[in-house]
């Protein structure tokens, strides 16, 4: 029975040998393989002047003049106590709604006369001609993202302080002033459009949201100088675009690529399987959404489900098929702030047209690119009304159904009158 029991000891000793010199040589050669693929693609994406690791997203160096960066960070404290100031006067939303009454315009006027240095300070950054936050790259991943959600918040927090200045100048019928303050509102929305991953650049559309409210509530409340309306629209075709979208894209792939190389740092034994695999299936999947990104909207259905996760077998593929609703929601975010920008231009155009003129019968009579014009999420032409109130235009929004200009909840996304029953989309707070 001993000599059985060695006997079989032995024998599963050489199973486990040549076991164990079968899987490294597997090993071995996966790794050189995928190594070899992985490395060329890494390559063409770092020639491409794309990001690869969280490394990659050093803030590049910038003259504190010019960086936006710089002046938002020195007004951030007085901003926020600006803010909290507001959630007392309105502690509905913390922000004013509408046109203010006499009362409340003079509160609005004391917080803001406590902090004399807020609005020209931000507005000073809005000029300023680039933006970095200084990130610290060499954290691990999960520091890195809790320092980005650290900064991110300060972003909406100013984009608020200037929308309620924008409604205290409206209610004084500073119109064109009010005007200046939401463009301003815009251009810092799009130095925010800089910031890592996908959720920086949703607080980018959101914050831009915010701008496009205001500057819609201040040409309904009355007439504005053609000067205005030039700088607005100007503005506004610089952020009819999926730039941000993409760019968020590829900065989220550096973080994921990132991501794996941490998870699989310590297991050197399956590194062809685990670690190269992990990094070829999400530059596979990132690079199908950047190719899906150029591709209009309405043809997405034609393209069925991205496929690029499907023929991998890995730990990590779960993940990746987690991103798809983000990436998703964050495209559908983009096509809704296009189509909104879209939106305010014809707005803006028709508020110039004499007071008793026609809905016309063709947008391209406003003098606008023809593609200005058009609804993203189905390729026709923007709707508008009018009502006895005033202009309606809106997009059928990512339903793709037409609601009748029905703005709440994003069923159709545009704007409408101050006094129509379907009150414009409120921004993402």
């Amino acid at each position: 029975m001993k000599r059985l029991i060695l006997k079989s000891l032995k024998w599963g000793g050489v199973v486990l040998g040549l076991f164990l010199v079968v899987f490294f040589s597997w090993s071995a050669w996966h790794t050189r393989v995928t190594g070899r693929r992985l490395e060329a693609r890494l390559q063409a994406l770092r020639a491409a002047g794309d990001p690869v690791s969280l490394a990659d997203l050093a803030a590049r160096p910038i003259p504190p003049g010019d960086n936006a960066d710089v002046a938002l960070e020195d007004v951030a404290a007085e901003a926020e106590a600006i803010q909290k100031g507001l959630m007392e006067i309105f502690p509905k939303i913390g922000r004013p709604e509408g046109s203010m009454d006499a009362e409340t315009q003079s509160k609005v006027e004391a917080l803001f006369r406590d902090h004399p240095r807020v609005v020209p300070r931000l507005l000073e950054a809005a000029e300023r001609p680039d933006y970095a936050h200084a990130y610290d790259v060499s954290l691990p991943t999960t520091e890195f993202l809790s320092k980005l959600m650290d900064v991110i918040p300060k972003h909406r927090t100013a984009a608020r302080v200037l929308a309620a200045w924008s409604m205290l100048l409206t209610s004084q019928e500073k119109r064109d002033e009010a005007i200046a303050v939401n463009v301003a509102g815009l251009k810092l929305s799009a130095h925010w459009s800089r910031e890592p991953m996908l959720i920086g650049y949703l607080v980018s559309v959101a914050t831009t949201r915010q701008a496009l409210l205001g500057a819609a509530q201040v040409l309904r409340s009355g007439p504005v100088a053609e000067e205005s309306r030039r700088a607005l629209d100007a503005e506004l075709a610089r952020r009819d675009d999926l730039d941000g979208y993409r760019r968020a894209l590829r900065v989220e792939r550096s973080f994921s690529l990132t991501v794996c190389r941490e998870f699989t740092r310590n297991m050197f034994w399956l590194r062809g399987w685990l670690f190269n695999n992990a990094l070829l299936m999400f530059i596979d999947f990132y690079e199908e959404q950047l190719q899906r990104s150029e591709t209009p909207y309405p043809g997405l259905a034609a393209l069925g489900p991205p496929t690029s996760t499907r023929g991998y077998w890995h730990p990590l593929r779960p993940l990746a098929d987690l991103l798809e609703p983000a990436v998703l929601a964050a495209r559908r975010a983009a096509e809704t702030q296009r189509a909104i920008v879209r939106a305010l231009r014809v707005l803006n155009a028709l508020q110039a047209l004499p007071p008793d003129a026609p809905a016309p019968a063709d947008l391209t009579t406003l003098g606008l690119p023809a593609a200005a014009i058009l609804d993203p999420y189905t390729e026709k032409p923007l709707i508008v009304k009018k009502l006895p109130e005033g202009w309606l235009v809106y997009s059928v929004g990512p339903d793709l159904v037409d609601d009748g200009g029905i703005l709440d909840k994003d069923r159709d996304v545009g704007f409408g009158p101050a006094e129509a029953p379907s009150k414009s989309p409120t921004p993402g707070d």
